[in-house]
């Protein structure tokens, strides 16, 4: 049997963002300026909720179209104040 090593990235949702998944992808708010930002991703990120109420956004890639367009978005995001990079880890 062969195992697939998948590089997963993580990122944070900032306090002040709230995000939930919808069918399109992800809706974001910020309560700081009440702006809204949707995201047309489909289940491609994920939400994960850790300790302490923590929201993280997790991303799974095993090529490199999709890879480029999912750090091009995360970037954007981040450059929002919207998330924040929170490290990488490999999985099987």
């Amino acid at each position: 049997m062969r195992c697939l090593l998948t590089e997963v990235m993580k990122y944070l949702v900032q306090p002040g963002v709230r995000v939930r998944s919808e069918a399109f992808g992800l809706l974001f708010y910020n309560t700081a300026d009440t702006k809204l930002t949707f995201v047309k991703c489909g289940t491609s990120i994920q939400l994960s909720f850790g300790d302490g109420g923590v929201t993280q956004l997790v991303f799974s890639f095993d090529d490199e179209v999709a890879t480029n367009k999912a750090s091009n978005l995360l970037n954007r995001l981040a450059k929002k104040g919207l998330i924040v990079e929170a490290g990488t880890c490999i999985q099987q």
